[in-house]
């Protein structure tokens, strides 16, 4: 309930003091990046004065190593003060969101819970502790009554006597509740009413006691969640990488941490969340571009767009080739073969040069077997390829040495035959080791084609057409990544790895991140309801926590994002009992008939429009990008509404026409749905995840 007047006053008076704190701490950390940065720039313009370009000489080669290091020590700790800089300045709005009292010991502590701490110099106490500090996190996770949170001392437990929830902006104290619960109605309520952002927003505000336990959870290795659409999952995604941030410090940087996202429109709709909290951004990527990175630009998968944006409009090899390479038989297949070639070894031929045998099949079985079976399967073969280069390298000596004895040097043309002959060694020699490397190589494109001719050779033929071109498709790369990674030791930085639309990826696409991150603590958030490929399976929480022993199951049981009318509307489209959503009334759900295709068409722009008068973002929703086109250029562009395509890489706020594979994810004010290209009962998970994109208004067109 709201606050007394006299309450509120004495609020003030506490927030005056804390921005008077926080704009002078503000200041300071500006004047002292300031500083370092003209530290920097002073020692850059020095090196190029006593150096320049000339580093010809050892002394100048030293001189310039130890002016490049001090620079990057420099550059290092000026970067620590921009990130102060932007912690701090995040706050200049609204500097703390709650309070909570918390006694113990016989005295009552006020806690103050913003995006960041602040503390007073003078006294070492804090006038605001970050929403991610183990004291704070008793506000998330109990209602007034007994509580408790683990210090770096111990368990500490005691009583929270007052939850209070607070709406700043600038300085000003706008609304303020009292409540016993973690986050009262009120700010909830208000949160949700608003009108959907440019980008995905911080939700330290607004978290819920289940998302808090998953944003921080530090004992599972995996941690599996999977929750219905609106439930907050990339929410909880973004605010557990802040946590992680937060919480290792002392060893980790964003470096350290890499989330999966279904597209890159998607990676730039997150990308303001961690900024807004004082952390830098962490790298956001696809599964396609992550194996394209691991292969060095020997191929270039295809999005996972076009998978999706084909896999709703099936036909031909393509599809032919999909569906087994997203099949259960497939992975069986592969499985298989890592199995074989963990255990066994491939059939060696006799390694011969100058017409000898340098290495027996038998004598490299043996080591591959045995003496190198602690190493992968690529570790063994480098092994024996060194052992091979070892002894050609021998024979090769005594070859070009062989060729001067051979020779009268006293006949005519003598020297020139000579280096003829050394060449046709030396090429010879080349030829050899190439063909070496060839034989000692788990090629994963070569296992790949293997395993795919034995399956079908019209999809193998057709594969091998696409790599050949080096243009492999999306559904190419979990089954090469795979093979990589099951064959070498694929090293990274990675200590937490965060995938999200986990439903999309296929088990292989799993058994591939799961080698790829050996090291690294898994977070999957997933919904099966919002699978948007028709050619796969569905994956379940249960399938993945398989593939990563050990992996703790969390349920997201409650909806927040769509009014009840959409919510109750969406459960329809798939036949499920949803009740656990917010009761937060709205328009009621319509269904607009129109007469003509051209009726229907111009309905979409129109209201489209209509809309964006009104200063609410929309979004219309059609399953492919070609039917998004289409509507695009007969009236969406004429009407200055948004194209977003599988080629985008920017989010594009406000009003526009969107696939619905590139909507996952994300939000609007009102989604349109053009409901006749949804009528395939296929469709119904494509139709029940764009229709869930909607914040407070779904309208629904046929004719």
């Amino acid at each position: 309930m709201p606050i007394s007047l006299s309450e509120k006053e004495k609020e003030q008076e506490y927030l005056d003091i804390v921005m008077r704190a926080l704009l002078a701490r503000i200041d300071e950390a500006k004047a002292s990046l300031e500083s370092k940065k003209s530290e920097v720039i002073e020692l850059n313009k020095t090196m190029m004065e006593d150096i320049g370009n000339d580093v010809s000489s050892l002394g100048k080669f030293v001189d310039a190593y130890s002016y490049l290091t001090e620079i990057g020590s420099r550059a290092g700790v000026m970067r620590n003060s921009e990130l102060e800089f932007s912690r701090l300045d995040a706050m200049r709005n609204s500097p703390y969101f709650a309070r909570m009292d918390f006694s113990t010991g016989g005295s009552t502590m006020k806690v103050y819970i913003g995006t960041g701490s602040l503390m007073n110099p003078e006294t070492l106490d804090f006038y605001v502790f970050d929403w991610r500090s183990p004291i704070a996190g008793m506000y998330y996770d109990f209602e007034t009554g007994a509580a408790e949170y683990v210090s770096p001392g111990g368990v500490v437990k005691g009583e929270i006597t007052k939850k209070r929830q607070f709406k700043i902006w600038k300085g000003e104290i706008l609304a303020a509740y009292d409540t016993s619960v973690a986050i009262g109605d009120e700010m909830l309520f208000d949160a949700l009413s608003k009108s959907a952002d440019s980008k995905m927003q911080s939700i330290v505000c607004t978290i819920q006691r289940e998302q808090n336990r998953i944003i921080r959870n530090k004992s599972a290795r995996c941690l599996v969640a999977f929750g219905p659409a609106g439930s907050g999952k990339t929410s909880v995604a973004m605010q557990r990488a802040a946590f992680f941030l937060y919480a290792y410090r002392d060893e980790i940087t964003s470096s350290n941490i890499m989330i999966f996202s279904p597209n890159s429109v998607f990676g730039d709709y997150i990308s303001d969340v961690l900024p807004l909290l004082g952390e830098e951004n962490v790298k956001s990527v696809t599964l396609s571009d992550f194996a394209n990175s691991l292969f060095e630009g020997r191929y270039n998968f295809g999005s996972a767009s076009s998978l999706l944006e084909f896999a709703v409009e099936p036909s031909g090899i393509r599809e032919r080739s999909a569906r087994l390479k997203l099949s259960e038989t497939l992975r069986r297949a592969l499985t298989e073969r890592i199995e074989f070639l963990t255990g066994n070894a491939p059939h060696f031929p006799d390694m011969v040069y100058d017409g000898k045998v340098i290495m027996s099949s038998e004598e490299m079985t043996k080591l591959y077997t045995k003496d190198f079976s602690y190493l992968s399967i690529q570790g063994r073969l480098n092994k024996l390829y060194l052992r091979v280069s070892v002894f050609a390298k021998d024979v090769y000596k005594k070859k070009m040495a062989r060729a001067a004895q051979e020779l009268d040097m006293e006949e005519d043309g003598a020297n020139e035959r000579l280096v003829r002959l050394r060449w046709n060694i030396r090429e010879e020699h080349k030829a050899f080791m190439h063909y070496a490397e060839r034989t000692l190589s788990a090629d994963p494109e070569v296992i790949y084609l293997d395993v795919l001719e034995k399956l079908d050779k019209d999809v193998w033929r057709y594969t091998k057409e696409n790599l050949a071109a080096s243009s492999p498709e999306a559904e190419d790369a979990a089954p090469l990544l795979y093979l990589l990674s099951s064959t070498r030791e694929i090293k990274n930085e990675i200590r937490f790895l965060i995938v999200d639309e986990a439903q999309d990826y296929t088990p292989l696409a799993f058994d591939a991140i799961k080698n790829c991150f050996k090291k690294a603590s898994v977070t999957i958030l997933g919904d099966t309801n919002q699978a948007v490929n028709p050619l796969s399976g569905l994956v379940t929480a249960e399938e993945i926590a398989k593939i990563f022993p050990g992996s703790e199951i969390v349920k997201l049981e409650k909806s927040y994002r769509n009014t009840a009318q959409i919510s109750e509307f969406c459960s329809r489209i798939l036949g499920i009992e949803n009740s656990n959503y917010m009761k937060r009334d709205g328009e009621k759900v319509t269904m607009s008939r129109l007469h003509t295709e051209e009726d229907y068409y111009k309905a979409l722009i129109l209201e489209s429009v209509r809309l964006r008068e009104k200063g609410m973002t929309s979004a219309v929703i059609f399953p492919t990008e070609r039917e998004c086109d289409s509507l695009y250029e007969k009236y969406g562009r004429a009407a200055g509404l948004g194209l977003v395509t599988g080629e985008d890489r920017e989010f594009k706020a406000g009003n526009v026409i969107i696939p619905a594979y590139m909507a996952k994810g994300l939000e609007f004010d009102a989604v349109l749905l053009p409901y006749k290209s949804y009528e395939r009962e296929e469709l119904k998970h494509v139709l029940y995840t764009a229709a869930t994109r909607a914040l407070h208004i779904l309208r629904l067109f046929r004719y």
